[in-house]
């Protein structure tokens, strides 16, 4: 029980402190789900117009600034959670 509340105290309290470190951890695992998000339905890539708007979505979801409340936020959320759980494996 204690470490099962231990990692909810990590996932909604660290984000808290210091948002800028998940939002880095996080900001990945964003980019890879809209990466696969933007890729065609079945992730075969048979010509290279099926691998550019994969590329590029990645490349402007993790390296441009985000234009909106959500990019921020869900980086923020993702990498909190991420790391949650990552914790909670290694106790």
């Amino acid at each position: 029980m204690g470490y099962t509340l231990g990692t909810i105290r990590y996932i909604i309290k660290a984000p808290i402190a210091q948002p800028i470190n998940f939002f880095k951890y996080g900001g990945f695992f964003y980019a890879v789900l809209r990466a696969i998000q933007a890729g065609p339905p079945n992730l075969i890539f048979n010509t290279l117009s099926d691998v550019v708007p994969v590329l590029l979505t990645y490349i402007f979801t993790r390296y441009l600034p985000p234009t909106s409340a959500t990019d921020v936020l869900i980086p923020i959320v993702l990498g909190a959670v991420v790391a949650g759980l990552k914790w909670r494996a290694n106790v």
